[in-house]
């Protein structure tokens, strides 16, 4: 009886401690990691997505046969530029950038709902709705600033998509 026991808590064991490494192994395989060497941060997305480095400061991913589902990362050296202006001023520059932005692209219907600073991961987060082509999208931006570099990632859905939730949680500083 003691020897079952002994097995069955060996075995148990070997389960528990190989169930992480068995995990990790399957989710690497079934994504890529970019590392962007000269901005210093790292993101993993899905096998079969698209990569496109056509900007030389930002990227843009995205699932192949999605229309509007997509992410992108910019990057710029430089100051901090948060620290010049209050809060409100802040909220206020970036619900007019994402205006322009979304005329310049044919959106309209823009419906902040979020426009914040953070703490931890990420500095300041903007949720807002819009249309375009007659798709209501639901968008997140954030931003974060180092001493030498801004990063700011944006995530434009038109449903959920937790796919592109894990990407945005994968971004890295790698500095």
């Amino acid at each position: 009886m003691e020897t079952k026991r002994r097995l069955f808590l060996t075995i148990g064991l070997m389960l528990i401690l190989t169930g992480p490494i068995v995990g990790c192994s399957g989710a690497e395989e079934s994504s890529i990691r970019y590392v962007n060497e000269e901005y210093g941060y790292s993101i993993q997305y899905p096998r079969g997505w698209v990569l496109d480095k056509s900007d030389p400061t930002a990227i843009y991913v995205y699932p192949e046969n999605e229309k509007y589902n997509q992410i992108n990362i910019h990057a710029s050296h430089g100051e901090p530029v948060r620290d010049v202006f209050s809060e409100s001023e802040f909220a206020l520059l970036n619900k007019v950038w994402l205006q322009s932005r979304l005329a310049a692209l044919g959106g309209s219907d823009l419906k902040v709902i979020v426009n914040e600073p953070m703490s931890g991961k990420w500095d300041w987060i903007v949720r807002y709705t819009f249309i375009l082509e007659g798709t209501l999208l639901q968008g997140v931006w954030v931003l974060k600033e180092t001493s030498s570099t801004a990063y700011d990632l944006g995530l434009i859905r038109s449903s959920q998509w937790p796919e592109g939730q894990q990407v945005m949680d994968s971004f890295e500083i790698v500095r």
